[in-house]
Order: C-alpha cells, then structure tokens, then sequence
C-alpha cells in the first residue's frame, strides 16, 4: 500500500509533460492557404454639424448606414527549401483575390435608401512570385515567376501566410500562456501584406486596419486532438486592439477608428508542422468621422458627420493540399 501511495504521490508531483510546436513542412511540400475575412457593421448613432451648428436629432433618425466587407484570399504555395525555422525559397500563386464592400445609405433629405456594391481588383491575381530569405540582409528578396508585374507591387509583399509568429517560443504544456506581438497577430487579420487591392486602378493603402493595431494578444496551449488520424494541436486566441483607417479623396477627409474584441482557436499539425486552420471572431465597433468643405449660400462650410457603427468581425484560415 506504502509503494502505492508513494507512486500516485509521484505521479502527482511530476511536471506536466510539454509539447514543443514547430514550423517545418518538407521540401517540396504544396499548400493551398485560404482565408476569408468579413465584418458587417450598422449604424447606431449620428450626428451632423455644418459650420459647427449641429442638425438636430430627429432628421437623423431614420438615416441608414450598413456596411458589409468581404474578402477572400486564396495562394498556393510551394516549400522549394526549407531551414526549420523558415522557407529559404517559396513559390506562391495568387489564385483567387477578391475584395467586396456592399453598403445601404440613407442620408437626409433621401427618399429611400440606397445599396451600392463596391469591388477593388489586384494585379496579383493569377501571378506568382518567389520569395528567397537573404541572411546577411534578413529579409526576402522578391521576384516574379514567368510573367510578372510592377516591381512597385511586390514591395508591400509579405512571405509569412504559415502565421508562424503564433507559435510559442519555448516547449508549452497545457494551459501555458504567452503574448503574440500585434504586428504578427495582424497577419491573422490581414494575411500577404499590401495585395494591391484598388478600386478603378486608383491606388490606395489597403493595409493601414493591421499596420495601426496597438493592444494585446494572448494566446493558450489547450493540449492535443485527434482529427480524422491526424494530431492537432490546440492553440487558443484573444485579442482586444484599437486600430485605424484615414482616406482622403478630394476635399473629404474619413477617418474610422476601430475597436474589437476577439476570440478564437488555431489548430496546429503536429508532424507536418504548419497551420491546419484557424477560426477568429467577436465583436467590433467603429467610430466614423467625416469632414467635408461644401459651400452653402455663397459660403464655405466644414461639414461633418460622425457615426457609431458596431457589429461582427469573423476571419478563418484553412490549409490543406490544392
């Protein structure tokens, strides 16, 4: 009984065995990687100033604004050589790139409300680029394969769509913690980089939402599964960040401030060693400011509106072979 005891006693006592989580698919590997992003938001308050004097509350009580982002992007990638820590060559296809915005306004003094549907194009599409890792200069050169485009277009390129930055920096037993710097929690939010949307080859900075994020998020070992004979490991997220966008078109200034509030969970393949898939969502408000100079009675006046939209923010990532 004495041997016994003293064996569950030390059962008890031993540290929990740990996992170590590594990125490492083999040479030659082909990954299709796809992720989509949405986020729906509706008004909630308005308010409206024309040369500081603000018009009152009930002509904006029937004013609509819904909005309804959508964006899909999907690449193959070929793992042509491979370090451990990360791919010294990979080849990525841009086989689908799509990004939508359908809105509803109402605004006063409009009969009805009107829906609009806008979409914005990338010059990426069907074409593929070549990431080398420079060591000395730790960065990756990039370079078109077959027919390419503006070398312009390749600067905002980012190599890391495998979302490594998740990854803890030390073997994690279940229930472990750690933080994941907001720059690569971005790719989460906004994976590639700058992708060259652009609506009417008007260019515009399409990756201001994940380049201003500040705030933190943290991620948690949630131990192992098994999923149709393959061992994925559990990673659970939270976020809670700010961020912004500014545009400017002509003499109207909109600057939309950003907060949400994430939850979600990544599963890991253990023995490949990439991301399976990803699912991340929650609650986002935003705070829309617009500033427009409109002349009224021969004088020149700041309009400006300012909105509370709130809504959902839902992005998933899915990786397996094309």
């Amino acid at each position: 009984m004495k041997l016994a005891l003293a064996a569950l006693a030390f059962l008890a006592l031993s540290p929990t065995p740990a996992d170590t989580l590594a990125f490492g698919p083999a040479e030659g590997t082909t990954l299709e990687k796809r992720f989509e992003l949405t986020m729906k938001l509706e008004k909630r308050s308005m308010s409206m100033t024309v040369g500081g004097r603000e018009l009152p509350a009930e002509m904006l009580a029937d004013t609509v604004m819904d909005m309804d982002f959508k964006k899909t992007i999907v690449v193959q990638d070929e793992y042509k050589k491979i370090d451990g820590a990360r791919p010294l060559a990979l080849e990525r296809n841009y086989s689908t790139l799509t990004d939508v915005l359908d809105q509803k306004i109402q605004m006063p003094g409009m009969p009805e409300a009107t829906e609009e549907k806008k979409e914005k194009e990338s010059k990426l599409l069907d074409k593929t680029v070549l990431f080398k890792w420079n060591a000395e200069e730790k960065e990756y050169e990039k370079e078109w394969v077959g027919e390419g485009g503006s070398e312009k277009l390749l600067e905002g390129l980012e190599e890391d769509m495998d979302l490594r930055g998740l990854l803890p920096k030390k073997a994690v037993s279940e229930d472990d913690t750690w933080k994941v710097d907001l720059v690569e929690f971005g790719d989460i939010l906004g994976p590639g980089g700058d992708l060259g949307f652009s609506a009417k080859d008007k260019a515009e900075d399409d990756n201001q939402f994940e380049e201003n994020l500040t705030g933190e998020a943290v991620c948690t070992y949630g131990g192992t599964k098994d999923v149709d004979g393959r061992k994925l490991a559990v990673i659970r997220m939270t976020c809670k960040a700010r961020t912004f966008q500014e545009t400017a078109e002509g003499e109207q200034q909109t600057r939309i401030d950003f907060t949400l509030d994430l939850e979600g969970e990544a599963l890991w393949d253990v023995a490949a060693k990439h991301l399976a898939s990803y699912e991340l969502g929650g609650d986002i408000t935003a705070d829309m400011s617009i500033t427009q100079a409109m002349e009224v009675q021969g004088e020149s006046h700041d309009l400006v509106v300012k909105v509370d939209l709130g809504g959902k923010f839902d992005v998933e990532g899915k990786f397996g072979k094309p």
